[in-house]
């Protein structure tokens, strides 16, 4: 009966070593170029630097809210489900706070809005999956992303339109 005990304490080690190995990591790449790893999106965003470059895998990210409030590159592994690594789908809405000028958001399945504030310029949303993008900031490129839903989908925005670049754009049908 030792013998037995042995193999299902064995086995159990097993399953925990397997299960930590397949864990999701976030990589955030410093401007440094030094990178850290982490287990969520909010621990991803509060430790990168300003200027970080965060890597999201396959996988679920879901939140009530996430608040970017410095530069960050976020880029996801893509939209597609037909990737052979899955898709980055966030659940979650996500804000562009003061502070976040010059960052972008690549290659997600966004699952709520995206909301850029009004002091917040240079944002880019390319290369995802999303339904509604909310902006105030200038110089915002919304581009090459796949709308669910052609009626629902709308970029409002409170400034002039000459500032904002909706282009190259693909909606479902109907």
């Amino acid at each position: 009966q030792t013998i037995m005990s042995k193999k299902f304490i064995f086995l159990c080690m097993a399953v925990v070593w397997a299960t930590t190995i397949m864990a999701q990591n976030i990589a955030v790449v410093s401007p440094s170029g030094e990178t850290s790893l982490y287990k969520t999106l909010q621990e991803a965003v509060d430790g990168a630097e300003d200027g970080s470059v965060v890597y999201l895998p396959g996988g679920s990210f879901v939140f009530s809210a996430i608040h970017i409030n410095k530069k960050l590159s976020i880029i996801g592994i893509g939209h597609k489900s037909e990737s052979p690594d899955g898709i980055t789908y966030i659940d979650g809405l996500v804000y562009f706070d003061e502070g976040s000028s010059g960052s972008s958001l690549m290659g997600c399945y966004l699952e709520d809005n995206v909301y850029i504030q009004a002091e917040v310029n240079d944002i880019t949303i390319r290369h995802n999956r999303l339904s509604t993008v909310y902006t105030g900031g200038k110089r915002t490129f919304i581009n090459e992303n796949y709308i669910t839903h052609v009626y629902g989908c709308q970029v409002n925005t409170s400034i002039h339109s000459s500032d904002i670049s909706v282009t190259h754009n693909v909606g479902a049908p109907g």
